[in-house]
């Protein structure tokens, strides 16, 4: 190792160890965002053009080389020699619109992607190659990092050094690269130079980071580049953004505005601006104080700048002053080193009064709020892809944050975009670019974007209700968010009308509006296009301004509360927590075997009762019939009679809330504050157990006796520490609401273990039966069944369709698969439950609801099915149904009966296969079957047909009308030849009837309407004379 340092001793060192290669680049989570760092350089140096492709390559791990080429400015030998400067970068200034500020993201972005990088840059004739290579540190042995970096002159290809040790040197250099590179020659580093023109630069990384399972993380196709294993688990996964699978969907919305060209494997990255792509815009101007960090620490640099150059300043004028008190002679030396101190104190005494002023002008814009825009539109395109963008100086930081109602997971509120553009004195990023530096500053401004989303909501006047209806227009058929939009052309010419049509100019790199045209829906500008290929006469130049995106503008409109609006809030947000402080308590387990003769069956006390309501039979009994776990065996601490009472108190008003709405006319009894639960002894009161051959449950009887309590109203007085077998199937509801509310107790005393337990051989044909009846009761309870015919309610309207499979589940609902009858693609299949709110049988009335009182249809005849029939809907709640205003299942299928004939008689064309006449005697079901489709199609052609002939037969008597006009312009021009012949042989006929032709007032080539004035005269003198 130390004859490599030996020899190595004379080559460029970056002052750190090889380790910090690795660590540097595990900051680079995001592996996207380590190629974003490789792309902005390229756009900080002004690159018009970037190229990033790959080179297949068997030498290295991964088997191919990625490049990124592109066209800036490029680097002489001095700045390449600066590159391997960790920290060091010339772009960091204040009001720079640079993206890399910390000179960090070339070294961690190369060495997250791969293990070695080598750099090819061209600028003034010169060429330089860098090679940033882990390989070669860990094969030599070197700790420091050691960077070879050549340089040829671009004319000659020789060594820009001329000095032997110079030669030697470079010597050196190429070696190492042609060793550990792919190259192999110096013609071949070559070749990679020929790939920039006359400046840019080209950086390629090898040697690929692996997987566990031996590939490579990314993975290059034929125009894209892809995260391997996060592509490969969600390429069909909907709820993961294509942005963060793919790079080229990436890239597109990299930049806020772009100005550069990507291409990925040689073809085009479509980049957008964000705002272009949003229906709706509207903009926000947000102005606030609390952005500090970035500008203090700017501000306190600024004041030490300034005390550092004060104090320079002096020390020379200090200087000067001895200089010209030492220095008495008039000589000219001594004249020039008083007149260069002089200088010198001067040039001090400017700079540190400017950085003075920088100072005092930054301190003062530390009270000055800052403002910043926030800008919000719906994504009629994409409405999976929603939430909040968030740049700083044009690139992208963070996406698809939520905040506000979005953070909810409310599916109504999808579909909104916004984004903002944070400048450096607002928030300063992280090096890695992907998050922002000040956490608190940063969730004070998604706080902020959050309540102008919601001011954007309601200035758009939407509802949860009624944003179905929003979405719908734009082909959203279905209520899943994760849905593509409907292809259907009506629904792609409705989306392409809402949004403009840009494009950007391959020349000026400026952006562009085209007018609406319906050959533009869908299309694919090809790369090459340009201003002049622009339909607007105002922007078909290059040389034309471009048009800026300037949206709407609104303004938060903040809601104050008052104090009782406040004091309510605060009490429900209060219930709320102790809903939750209740829930998480869960008592402490105790031993069962250390302490078998303390554990006695708990009873609360009478006065710890709530009311007793008579709560009446079900009608029917949706739940089946379950033998419940014992847990004999599993005792835990008893409850304290407060949470005893607390508990059974909430299961009581659940439970009456959803029985039906009879409720007795006896006066509810006042409860009384909870007693102490006092302990039944256990030799002397040994309790009662359940007998085995009930199928009852091998539970403590006191986990029913609340609500048996309530239920059994006869039983009560002479009986409060059991229930009977047949009052528990009458209620199963009840039993079920009983075993998921109230925690499982365990009997604290008994009196002897024989009373509560059964035999081995019981529990276990217990539980085997009780299997068997879950299994048989959920094959029979579901009446749905393959092939039935359905309705299923998507907002605003029901809409038909066929179960094409039934899923039955242990000790759940069913699942039925819906095919619809006028969407029969697998896409639009649905998986409800079997008690879905939104499914019900076609022979079931519609519920009669908030909800769908105004879609369902309406008659006058009352309703015979009554409340227990309808579908367990979510709008039980408000189910208001009554003898006198229900809908008659049969004339509202009559109505829909001839609705529907009527609707096929309007758009029966001849040329389908059925007449109008077999229309009306169609059957029920036959109508039913109608293929509606076909129809659709059918009518369809024989419009185009129609309109095909129509435009024909235009088209001929357009072309006839023309022929004849032509005709017609012909024989006028004939006409008027032949009159003005007619008109000059008159005139010279004129002429010569008079005596002195030459005195004639008419010339001989006259063929004006004088002629014919002076024709009519001589004929009126003619017939006068005639006369006479």
């Amino acid at each position: 190792m130390a004859q490599h340092s030996t020899s190595y001793s004379s080559l460029s060192r970056a002052q750190l160890t090889v380790e910090y290669l690795h660590t540097n680049s595990t900051t680079h989570e995001f592996l996207f965002g380590a190629l974003a760092e490789l792309v902005d350089n390229g756009r900080d140096a002004g690159a018009t053009k970037m190229e990033i492709f790959t080179v297949a390559s068997n030498n290295v791990f991964g088997k191919y080389l990625l490049c990124f080429c592109d066209d800036g400015e490029g680097m002489d030998p001095t700045e390449v020699s600066n590159v391997i400067q960790f920290g060091r970068s010339t772009k960091r200034v204040m009001d720079s619109k640079m993206i890399g500020q910390y000179g960090n993201g070339l070294k961690s972005g190369s060495m997250r992607i791969g293990k070695d990088m080598i750099l090819f840059t061209k600028k003034h004739g010169t060429m330089s190659c860098l090679f940033l290579s882990r390989t070669f540190h860990e094969r030599e042995g070197i700790n420091e990092v050691v960077v070879p970096i050549p340089s040829w002159d671009v004319a000659t290809k020789k060594p820009l050094g001329r000095s032997k040790r110079e030669l030697e040197k470079h010597q050196v250099e190429l070696q190492i690269i042609l060793k550990y590179s792919p190259f192999k020659s110096e013609t071949e580093l070559f070749e990679y130079f020929d790939k920039i023109k006359t400046k840019g630069t080209l950086v390629m990384v090898f040697n690929m980071k692996l997987l566990d399972s031996g590939e490579t993380e990314l993975e290059p196709s034929d125009d894209d580049i892809v995260m391997r294993e996060l592509y490969e688990e969600h390429v069909d996964d909907k709820s993961v953004m294509p942005e963060r699978k793919s790079f080229r969907a990436y890239s597109a919305i990299l930049y806020l505005d772009p100005r550069m060209k990507m291409y990925i494997q040689g073809k085009k990255v479509l980049t957008k601006r964000l705002g272009d792509n949003l229906y709706r815009p509207k903009s926000y101007f947000f102005t606030s104080k609390r952005f500090k960090t970035r500008s203090e620490r700017e501000a306190n640099k600024a004041m030490v700048d300034a005390k550092s150059a004060g104090d320079k300043a002096i020390e020379l004028e200090t200087i000067a002053k001895e200089v010209q008190q030492e220095d008495q002679s008039i000589s000219k030396e001594s004249r020039a080193r008083i007149r260069q101190a002089q200088d010198s104190a001067l040039k001090a005494r400017t700079e540190a009064d400017l950085k003075n002023q920088i100072a005092t002008t930054k301190q003062k814009s530390l009270k000055e709020p800052k403002t910043l825009t926030f800008t919000f539109g719906f994504n009629i395109n994409r409405r999976h892809s929603y939430g909040l963008f968030v740049y700083n100086c044009n690139r992208l930081i963070k996406m698809y944050e939520k905040s506000g109602f979005q953070s909810d997971g409310k599916r109504a509120y999808a579909g909104i975009v916004g984004f903002v553009d944070v400048p450096y004195l607002v928030l300063e990023p992280t090096h890695n670019k992907q998050d922002f530096a000040d956490a608190k500053e940063y969730k004070h401004l998604l706080r902020s974007m959050g309540e102008h989303l919601t001011q954007y909501w309601k200035d758009n006047a939407l509802t949860e209700n009624s944003v179905g209806n929003f979405w719908d227009q734009f082909g959203y058929i279905s209520n899943d968010v994760e849905e593509e939009p409907s292809d259907e052309p009506k629904y792609l010419r409705k989306r392409a009308m809402q949004l403009p049509c840009t494009v950007q100019c391959a020349n000026c790199l400026k952006w562009r509006t085209l007018p609406f045209s319906a050959k533009n829906i869908g299309r694919t500008f090809e790369d090459t296009w340009t201003c002049s290929s622009s339909n607007d006469p105002e922007r078909n130049k290059c040389s034309a301004p471009e048009q800026k995106f300037t949206p709407p503008i609104g303004s938060l409109q903040k809601q104050t509360k008052t104090a009782e609006e406040k004091q309510r809030d605060l009490i429900e947000d209060i219930k709320k927590k102790q809903e939750k402080l209740n829930q998480l308590e869960v008592p402490p387990k105790r031993n069962v075997t250390a302490e078998p003769a303390k554990l006695v069956l708990q009873v609360p006390p009478r006065s710890a009762t709530v009311p007793k309501p008579i709560i009446p039979k079900p009608t029917i009994i949706t739940q089946p019939r379950t033998t419940p776990q014992r847990i004999a065996h599993q005792p835990t601490a008893r409850s304290t009679p407060q949470t005893t009472t607390r508990s059974t108190l909430q299961v009581t008003q659940r439970f009456t809330a959803k029985a039906a709405p009879k409720q007795t006319s006896q006066p509810a009894q006042k409860r009384t504050p909870p007693a102490k639960q006092p302990t039944l002894p256990t030799p002397k009161q040994p309790v009662r157990a359940i007998s085995a051959p009930t199928k009852a449950t091998g539970k403590p009887t006191a986990k029913l006796t609340p609500i048996a309590r309530q239920t059994s109203a006869g039983t009560i007085a002479t009986n409060r520490s059991s229930v009977t077998g047949s009052n528990k199937r009458e209620h199963p509801t009840a039993e079920k609401e009983i075993c998921e509310v109230q925690p499982k107790r365990k009997r604290n005393e008994v009196s002897s273990s024989q009373d509560v337990q059964e035999p081995e051989e019981y529990q276990s044909d217990n539980s085997d039966n009780a299997q068997s009846d879950d299994a048989n009761a959920q094959s029979k309870l579901s009446k749905y069944k393959k092939g039935i015919v359905v309705e299923v309610f998507v907002t605003p309207r029901w809409y038909l369709g066929k179960v094409v499979a039934v899923k039955h589940r242990k000790n759940a609902p069913a699942k039925v698969k819906v095919k619809f009858d006028n969407y029969q693609k697998d896409k639009y299949d649905k998986w409800y439950d079997e008690t879905h709110k939104d499914l019900k049988l076609l022979t079931e009335d519609y519920p009669m609801s908030e909800d769908t009182m105004v879609n369902s249809p309406s008659s006058t005849t009352p309703t015979s099915t009554t409340t227990a029939d309808l579908p367990s809907t979510g709008r039980e709640a408000t189910t208001t149904s009554s003898p006198t205003t229900g809908t008659s299942l049969k004339d509202t299928v009559i109505a829909l009966d001839k609705m529907l004939r009527s609707c096929i008689s309007y758009i029966l064309v001849p040329e389908f296969s059925t007449t109008s006449h077999q229309l009306e005697t169609m059957s029920l079901e036959e109508l039913q079957n109608f293929q509606l489709d076909k129809l659709f199609d059918v009518h369809s052609e024989s419009m185009n047909t129609m309109m095909v002939e129509r435009n024909d037969g235009l088209s001929k008597k357009l072309a006839e009308k023309e022929k004849e006009l032509v005709e017609n312009k012909k024989r006028e021009v004939d006409c008027k030849t032949t009159l003005s012949n007619l008109r000059r042989t008159a005139a010279k006929l004129i002429r010569a009837l008079n005596e002195n032709p030459e005195e004639s007032s008419i010339a001989p080539d006259d063929d004006s309407e004088k002629v014919d004035v002076l024709l009519e005269a001589i004929a009126e003198q003619a017939l006068a004379s005639d006369a006479s």
